[in-house]
């Protein structure tokens, strides 16, 4: 676990995905609904960069307790496919967008790179777990998923570097900032307040906290996907 204080203190599994959830919807809200001269517009942008490295987090803590990791990978494999139609209706207005896909596509291939990354270890071959690494981040790329190849690392680097207590700051802090890294424009000077989200990560406790069903928190992401699209096309 990340810390191994007391799960009083800290934030639990449910805080965090409160958190990642509700500045998700706040990026969202800005991104469907207002123009980029808004004045909140910028504000709500920068406050959604924090949600997508808690969500990757989230995966590989997930990964890393799960009993079954071929049912989590199918979980998120479903609400994947079912959420590309609300994803492209909430963002480009059309049933298809063949050059962007929905971020559970993005944590669907992180999961399925640490699957066989820990089927590697146990045969004592986790030096080949690189190979499945690239292969996750280059189908991500071909697809064109959401925060691409670098979200697939991430995931990657949370799950093998939890155990590492004296450089697990720095490494989390080099792959978060490795998301605003990209070929056009070297920075992307929006992403890097994606560094926000390492405060809420390392208050995390190990703690479950509230038992709330794991369907109603993959169900939020299509679901208020849907109610944006309604809103941005009837009010």
């Amino acid at each position: 676990m990340i810390q191994e204080k007391s799960t009083n203190n800290g934030l639990s599994t449910f805080t965090l995905k409160c958190i990642a959830i509700v500045t998700m919807a706040l990026d969202h809200g800005a991104a469907v609904l207002l123009a980029p001269n808004n004045s909140y517009y910028l504000i709500l942008r920068l406050i959604g960069r924090t949600s997508f490295p808690i969500f990757c987090f989230l995966i590989a803590e997930g990964a890393y307790h799960t009993k079954n990791i071929k049912q989590y990978a199918l979980r998120l494999g479903i609400f994947a496919l079912i959420s590309e139609l609300p994803f492209n209706l909430a963002f480009y207005g059309s049933y298809s967008s063949p050059y962007h896909q929905n971020v559970f596509f993005t944590l669907f291939l992180g999961l399925i790179v640490i699957a066989f990354h820990k089927l590697l270890v146990r045969y004592n071959k986790k030096y080949l777990s690189c190979l499945f690494l690239f292969l996750g981040m280059y189908i991500a790329s071909l697809m064109k998923t959401d925060y691409g190849a670098q979200g697939v690392l991430l995931i990657y680097i949370f799950y093998i570097s939890r155990n590492i207590t004296n450089f697990r700051l720095p490494i989390y802090i080099l792959g978060i900032l490795m998301l605003s890294l990209n070929i056009y424009t070297i920075i992307n000077s929006i992403q890097i307040f994606a560094i926000i989200s390492i405060i809420p990560i390392f208050m995390y406790n190990g703690g479950k906290g509230k038992n709330l069903n794991k369907y109603a928190f993959y169900s939020f992401y299509p679901v208020h996907l849907i109610v944006l699209y309604f809103l941005a096309k009837y009010i």
